[in-house]
Parts: C-alpha cells; sequence; structure tokens
C-alpha cells in the first residue's frame, strides 16, 4: 500500500468522530483478527521469497493494537456477554 498511498488508511480512518461503534464479542474479533494477521503475514512471507512483492511495501493489514487507537474519541459498546466479558485496556 505504501507504493499507492503515503499513509495508511482503513475504514477506521472513514468514521465520524460523532459515529458510535458497537463491537459486538470483542473477545472473538481479537482473536479472528490475530488469526487473518497471521495467515496474511504466512501469505506475504511466501509472495517475498517468490519475489512477488517488495519487502518494504508489504504493510497490508493493521494489527489489533493499532485497531485500538483508532477508537478513542468515538464512542464504543462493547457488546459481550456479561460472564465472559474481557475488555482490553488497549480500547476505550
Amino acid at each position: 500500500m505504501a507504493l499507492i498511498y503515503p499513509q495508511m488508511a482503513t475504514a477506521m480512518d472513514y468514521i465520524p468522530e460523532d459515529a458510535a461503534v458497537i463491537l459486538c464479542d470483542q473477545s472473538a474479533l481479537h482473536r479472528s483478527a490475530r488469526t487473518r494477521t497471521e495467515e496474511v503475514g504466512m501469505e506475504l512471507d511466501s509472495m517475498l521469497s517468490g519475489g512477488l512483492v517488495a519487502g518494504e511495501l508489504c504493510d497490508y493489514v493493521y494489527q489489533w493494537e493499532d485497531f485500538c487507537p483508532k477508537l478513542t474519541g468515538h464512542r464504543v459498546l462493547y457488546a459481550d456477554s456479561f460472564a465472559g466479558a474481557a475488555y482490553p485496556s488497549e480500547c476505550p
């Protein structure tokens, strides 16, 4: 993405500041994000070794830790079951 866009942007960059963000089952979202990031990492490793992409241009996904600060300034609703709720300290 760095070849096309000078700064990484995601859908979170286009959500208005006065919008409410709803995270349903945040712990499952976190697990899915971590799993998908690992999968993309393995795919990129394969493409790097095959010479299909340049190493300095391999920023295609945000980590969960990069996503959480983007929530700052938004109203956030966590819709989790009370017994299994574990709200991350890095998310507001």
